[in-house]
């Protein structure tokens, strides 16, 4: 009992026996080891993304990279490893397609493995590998891609002299990042074939444009500003179907040409054939027999007749307002040779280039004019 009693003491007063054994001393907490950098040396200036995905977007808050950090970058010379570092330099998310790929690892059986694993052991061991060189062609083909590729890309891509070739199909460039591609092809660009297909442009809003959806304070000027980018793009391609009618009436005036369609429309009644309605399928048919045009060409001129500003929507369009439309279009911009220039732009070595008030005319104009160095270009 005694016993018991000194043994109760003893737990309730945390004072441990003479005779107790010692208790052995707790382990510590293992530190979780640290992580490791995912990135190269950055000169003491290390930047950690806030996200670590690409998504469109995430290099919007750049307006242009710092012009200081360029200059004083290094270029190795391959593309691909270019981009990738001067991308953590500019502190900017750089495109998985233009990034460094990883290659396939080679299959080794039997002996042959025991030859490779001793191999990669003498090269860890001694000197650093060289990196494999990358081939004379870049391809992006149905990936979308941001200005801020386009903007590391101008500062990469006449250091990487071992491309010829650039393919970017399919990745939804626009009227300023054409802008962009063409300042990348300087003097000493190596690049001589460019694949720009499809990618379809369309007209881009004026700078006063931007200026108001920027400073707008209700959806409705929004919607206007649609409108008339809207009505921009009809007035564009009634311009250029306009000039394709008259090219294959070959002289004339656009009255003389509506004259020759009515003829085809309806040639029992002459008298009255502007004014009969036609559906799709009569205003189709009667460009072809008239003009040879292209039933996808023909179709869109007739949607912007019924559905735009010109027509009620009712799916049928006379010829009558067809000419009218036609006559009350301002005449599309006549440009003689080189008469004209705009101001010179950044990779053009300082030469002027021509100018068209046609945007999107100019936008692919500026890749083969006399200052490019490109060789083949295709559209």
């Amino acid at each position: 009992a005694q016993a018991i009693l000194a043994e109760a003491l003893h737990s309730w007063s945390g004072i441990p026996r003479a005779d107790a054994p010692a208790m052995a001393p707790k382990k510590k907490k293992e530190e979780p080891p640290p992580e490791e950098d995912d990135g190269a040396d950055d000169g003491g200036d290390a930047f950690q993304p806030a996200s670590r995905v690409w998504y469109f977007g995430v290099n919007d808050h750049i307006q242009e990279p710092e012009e200081k950090v360029i200059k004083a970058f290094k270029f190795e010379g391959r593309f691909r490893d270019d981009f990738a570092a001067l991308s953590r330099k500019l502190r900017m998310r750089g495109h998985p397609s233009l990034l460094p790929q990883a290659g396939p690892r080679p299959q080794t059986t039997g002996s042959s493995s025991a030859a490779a694993a001793s191999e990669v052991a003498q090269g860890e061991e001694g000197a650093p590998q060289a990196k494999p060189a990358e081939g004379p062609s870049l391809a992006v083909q149905g990936c979308l891609l941001d200005r801020g590729s386009l903007q590391i890309m101008r500062a990469v891509l006449p250091n990487a002299f071992h491309l010829e070739t650039l393919r970017l199909s399919g990745c939804g460039l626009d009227v300023e990042m054409l802008g962009l591609l063409r300042s990348c092809f300087t003097d000493t660009c190596t690049v001589s074939a460019l694949h720009l297909d499809w990618n379809p442009l369309d007209l881009p809003l004026d700078p006063e444009a931007l200026q108001t959806v920027q400073e707008a304070h209700h959806s409705s000027e929004v919607d206007d500003l649609e409108r008339q980018l809207d009505a921009r793009k009809a007035q564009r391609r009634l311009q250029a179907f306009r000039e394709q009618i008259l090219a294959r009436r070959g002289s004339g005036s656009i009255a003389d040409a509506v004259d020759h369609l009515a003829l085809k429309a309806h040639p029992s009644r002459l008298s009255t054939a502007k004014m009969s309605p036609l559906d799709l399928r009569e205003w189709v048919s009667a460009f072809v027999d008239a003009y040879d045009v292209d039933a996808e060409d023909s179709q869109r001129i007739f949607e912007i007749m019924d559905h735009s500003d010109y027509g009620p929507g009712d799916g049928l369009v006379t010829l009558q307002r067809f000419q009218d439309v036609m006559e009350q279009l301002p005449p599309a911009d006549d440009v003689k040779h080189e008469e004209r220039y705009r101001p010179a732009t950044a990779g053009t070595g300082g030469q002027p280039a021509l100018d068209f008030t046609d945007v999107l005319g100019s936008a692919f104009a500026a890749f083969v004019d006399k200052t490019s160095p490109l060789e083949m270009v295709s559209f």
